[in-house]
């Protein structure tokens, strides 16, 4: 008798595992004609695929330990006076384990790298929320940094910044910062050595700029950075170049169409800049380091073939 019941159990089991799977995982509602591919299996979609190394995302080598090391210290010294020695959980530590599971199975129980990687997370922010406190405490004391100015806004009336968001913002900025500028450093100093001509016309170009200031007898300006042009052309192709940053995932807050196809509310896109910074379409030898390309064009903009490491309102190239 129980042999049946666990027969018409599991039958009913399958059924309606089939029919979330052909009409409600298979058939999102959508007002529109969605994209063409997989939704893989229930729930977890394609993840397994995507952990499969044949599939896994190309990142530039990054420089080495000690040089990430190096751009954290002077970051975080900068932007609210941290040293290794102030507290209890060290900053650096925080961050490791946070970028050691940013891309791992998200399976949040003790002893696993996702798990590790949430409790830097939440480690980083306690530490960053102790030295905004003492920071408070010390009312008086002019620190002159990011920290400082950020508590500042933070009073205002007519900002809708909170404290919380100001942890968040200090968070962020740490995370992307030090390992962002670290590769392109690393990347920039690569592609030097194999361009000599480059790097002569770029060596020329900062000599003249350090005889004009000190002519001048002044510290450089926003104007002054700004107006090294050759400087940015091999900014923007040791980005373009280099990707550092290979995906950039965003939210869909309202239906968007894109060449007959409908991208639902509530999906996420995960865009490619490699596949537009490489696509000879757009450029021409895109694989040679080459900074004259830019040369007449806009330097300090993002635009649809030039993505770098966001765009719109949270670009941050």
């Amino acid at each position: 008798m129980w042999d049946i019941k666990l027969l018409v159990v599991g039958l009913l089991v399958v059924l309606i595992s089939h029919w979330v799977y052909t009409w409600s995982w298979r058939n999102p509602k959508s007002n529109g004609k969605l994209p063409p591919g997989s939704m893989g299996l229930p729930f977890i979609g394609e993840t397994i695929q995507y952990f499969n190394p044949k599939f896994s995302l190309w990142y530039p080598a990054l420089c080495s330990n000690e040089g990430g090391k190096m751009v954290f210290d002077y970051f975080s010294k900068m932007m609210m006076g941290y040293e290794e020695s102030m507290g209890t959980w060290k900053l650096r530590d925080c961050y490791n384990a946070l970028l050691k599971g940013i891309v791992s199975f998200p399976l949040n129980i003790p002893g696993t790298t996702f798990h590790a990687c949430m409790e830097g997370r939440r480690n980083a922010a306690k530490v960053i929320q102790h030295i905004l406190n003492e920071r408070k405490r010390q009312s008086k004391a002019q620190h002159h940094d990011f920290a400082e100015f950020l508590l500042e806004v933070v009073k205002r009336k007519d900002n809708s910044l909170d404290e919380e968001g100001a942890v968040d913002l200090v968070f962020v900025l740490l995370f992307a910062s030090p390992e962002t500028v670290s590769s392109a450093i690393t990347l920039a100093i690569n592609f030097l050595a194999h361009n000599p001509s480059v790097l002569h016309q770029l060596t020329k170009e900062q000599t003249e700029f350090a005889k004009r200031l000190e002519m001048r007898k002044s510290k450089m300006t926003w104007e002054d950075y700004r107006a090294m042009s050759f400087t940015h052309m091999v900014m923007n192709e040791t980005i373009r170049l280099g990707n550092i940053v290979p995906i950039i995932l965003r939210k869909v807050i309202k239906d968007v169409e894109i060449k007959g196809y409908t991208i639902p509310t509530g999906w996420y896109m995960m865009l490619c800049p490699p596949s537009v910074h490489l696509d000879p379409v757009k450029y021409e030898d895109p694989l040679s380091f080459n900074p004259w390309r830019w040369q007449g064009k806009e330097l300090h903009v993002g635009t649809k073939s030039f993505i770098a490491f966001g765009g719109a309102a949270r670009l941050c190239a």
